[in-house]
C-alpha cells in the first residue's frame, strides 16, 4: 500500500554509509562526537587572472577531488566581481564555476565554499539547485576512486588528505593549517566517521506525517516537556528528510520487494547522459 502511494521508494541520493559496517545509516542511526581535525586553507586559482585566488577553508581536504563548483554569497563584496567565472581546481586541474548561493555564510571561514554534490547532503542539495555535475570520489568503503589522479585511488580518506595537503603546499596552494576539534557524525555502533556517498536505497516518504504532527503540534494536541523545547521539535518538522530504510546487513526485517530487471530508476543524475 505505501509503495503504490509513492510513500516507500528507490532513490539515489546522499546517504549516510558506514565504512566499517558496510552499510546505509538513517539520520537516527548516527552519533556526534567531538574530534580532532584540521581546517585547511587552499587556494583555487581563477582561470585567465594571473596571481589570483579564491581562498576555501575546508575540513576535508580530500573531497576536494570532487568539487564541482565554488559557491559565495551575491552580496560579499569580495567576490561579486568573480561570479560566473571560473577556478581551476587544484590536483584534478579541471575548471569549476563560481556560483552566487545566498545561503552562504560570509562569516564562516573565508566566506567561500567548495560545493561537493557527492558528498555533502548540503551541497547535494545545491548541486541540485544549480545543476552542477556530480563526481564521486569516495565509495562506501571509505576509499578514494572515480576520476581522480591514479596516485590517490585506493587510499583511506584520512591518508588521502595528507597527501593532498603536502601536495598542495609543495604547489604554493596551501595557505595554512589550523588544528581544531568539530562535531563529527559517527556510525552508532562502531563509532566510525560516516561517510556521505550517493547510493540507490528505500526511502519512506514522511514530509506529510510530519505536516500533521507539526499542525498538531502548533494547536496545542501535544505536550511537549520541557516547554522550552517545543521549538526545536518544530525545527525537527519543518525540516526533515526522507528516510533511509534500507540497510546492508546479515540481519534484520528485509524489504519486500523483488527486481524484474530491464527497467531504470529514475535518476536525476543521469538526465541528459
Amino acid at each position: 500500500m505505501m509503495f503504490k502511494e509513492g510513500m516507500v521508494y528507490r532513490d539515489k541520493r546522499i546517504v549516510n554509509i558506514c565504512p566499517h559496517c558496510k552499510t546505509a545509516l538513517a539520520d537516527i542511526d548516527t552519533e556526534h562526537e567531538e574530534r580532532r581535525g584540521i581546517f585547511a586553507y587552499i587556494k583555487y586559482p581563477i582561470v585567465g587572472e594571473e596571481d589570483k585566488y579564491i581562498t576555501v577553508a575546508t575540513t576535508r581536504p580530500e573531497t576536494m577531488l570532487g568539487d564541482t563548483a565554488l559557491a559565495v554569497n551575491p552580496e560579499d563584496s569580495r567576490y561579486i566581481e568573480y561570479i560566473g567565472k571560473k577556478v581551476i581546481l587544484p590536483i584534478a586541474n579541471r575548471e569549476i564555476p563560481v556560483i552566487a548561493e545566498k545561503e552562504v555564510d560570509m562569516e564562516t571561514g573565508t566566506g567561500a565554499l567548495k560545493v561537493t554534490p557527492a558528498h555533502s547532503p548540503i551541497d547535494f542539495e545545491t548541486g541540485k539547485k544549480h545543476n552542477l555535475d556530480v563526481v564521486n570520489v569516495i565509495d562506501e568503503e571509505g576509499k578514494m576512486t572515480g576520476d581522480i589522479p591514479e596516485r590517490f585511488k585506493g587510499m583511506s580518506t584520512v591518508e588521502c588528505s595528507k597527501f593532498l595537503c603536502k601536495e598542495l603546499e609543495e604547489q604554493g596552494l596551501l595557505v595554512k593549517i589550523e588544528n581544531i576539534k568539530h562535531e563529527v557524525a559517527v556510525c552508532e555502533r562502531c563509532k566510525t566517521p560516516v561517510e556521505p556517498v550517493i547510493s540507490n536505497q528505500w526511502y519512506v516518504d514522511v514530509s506529510d506525517l510530519a505536516k500533521k504532527a507539526l499542525k498538531s503540534l502548533r494547536k496545542g494536541k501535544v505536550t511537549v516537556i520541557p516547554q522550552g523545547q517545543q521549538r526545536a521539535l518544530e525545527y525537527f518538522f519543518e525540516n526533515i528528510q526522507p528516510w533511509c530504510i534500507s540497510r546492508q546487513l546479515w540481519w534484520g526485517q528485509r524489504i519486500p520487494v523483488w527486481y524484474s530487471g530491464g527497467k531504470k530508476l529514475y535518476d536525476w543524475l543521469q538526465e541528459g547522459k
